[in-house]
């Protein structure tokens, strides 16, 4: 997965798997403005992430801070 992030006005690039990309931007997004640009993955990942940033009124750090305690690796 590739995800590109404005955070507190600088462009991020997060690359990996989908776990950690997630775990990666909790990190660096605790406590700043977060705003997705985009991200490039599987159709499956794909599919995942959208649906769980709309079950999170797509607020990109819950969505992250969900995803990465939820995921298996």
């Amino acid at each position: 997965m590739e995800l590109w992030a404005k955070i507190d006005g600088e462009i991020k690039k997060f690359q990996g798997s989908f776990k950690k990309v997630m775990q990666d931007l909790v990190k660096e997004g605790e406590g700043k403005e977060t705003k997705l640009m985009s991200f490039h993955a599987e159709q499956k990942v794909r599919r995942r992430f959208k649906r769980e940033l709309r079950a999170h009124n797509k607020n990109l750090l819950e969505t992250a801070k969900h995803l990465s305690k939820v995921l298996k690796d």
